[in-house]
């Protein structure tokens, strides 16, 4: 079974082909600092193309409430593909004081029913394989 929804704006072999002309823009030019200062939660989740998203949110960050968490689904493999790396990522958000928190998922209806898994796991290793993490100020080393 395949995810139909799975959609990507980079090559790929493992997926039916369909092309569209999607106009795209940097959420910075979507909204103002005043509206991020509002935001307490961005879900990032585009198919290997997170380094255009996070790249072009960049100066939004600054402007963010200290609450705000961003989830974003990182994919080394397909970063990789545009030469780049997690640590990229992970450099953006820790710039403006982030810390990263690998979130388990295994896409599983069983899996999101077990709080346990729930839990952010403090990331320290670089990222081997793809990943949601949880990008937060707040220091959750204690759960």
């Amino acid at each position: 079974m395949s995810n139909e929804g799975q959609t990507t704006i980079l090559p790929t072999e493992d997926h039916w082909r369909c092309e569209y002309d999607i106009p795209t823009k940097p959420l910075s030019t979507l909204i103002s600092a005043g509206e991020m200062a509002k935001v307490r939660l961005i879900k990032i989740d585009v198919e290997g193309a997170e380094w255009f998203v996070v790249s072009g949110m960049r100066t939004l960050l600054t402007h963010a409430r200290q609450d705000l968490e961003v989830v974003v689904e990182i994919s080394p493999k397909r970063l990789q593909s545009m030469h780049r790396h997690p640590e990229d990522i992970l450099e953006i958000f820790s710039q403006v004081g982030f810390i990263p928190y690998h979130l388990k998922n295994d896409y599983s209806i069983a899996g999101y029913l077990h709080q346990d898994n729930l839990k952010p796991i403090r990331i320290r290793e670089p990222i081997p394989s793809q990943v949601d993490v949880i990008f937060s100020r707040k220091n959750a080393d204690w759960l």
